[in-house]
């Protein structure tokens, strides 16, 4: 994991990805296709990452970043 900075915070190597097979195409319709996990805690917290999405065609993609984490 990296912090805000770009250092790195800790982590594991025991990472769990899933994913559908699909490709998004477009921003304007991506769907969650794909998930990223770990049975390992980070801080002493179990983790994942949501709405994960995986491009395959074309590009350049214009992604939104300004999404706040809960």
């Amino acid at each position: 994991m990296l912090d805000g900075g770009g250092g790195i915070t800790g982590g594991t190597n025991d990472v769990i990805f899933t994913w559908d097979g699909t490709c998004n195409d477009s921003v304007a319709t991506a769907v969650v296709n794909a998930t990223i996990s770990a049975n390992e805690t980070f801080f002493g917290n179990p983790w994942r990452a949501h709405d994960v999405m995986i491009y395959c065609e074309g590009g350049p993609y214009t992604i939104y970043t300004g999404v706040r984490c809960r």
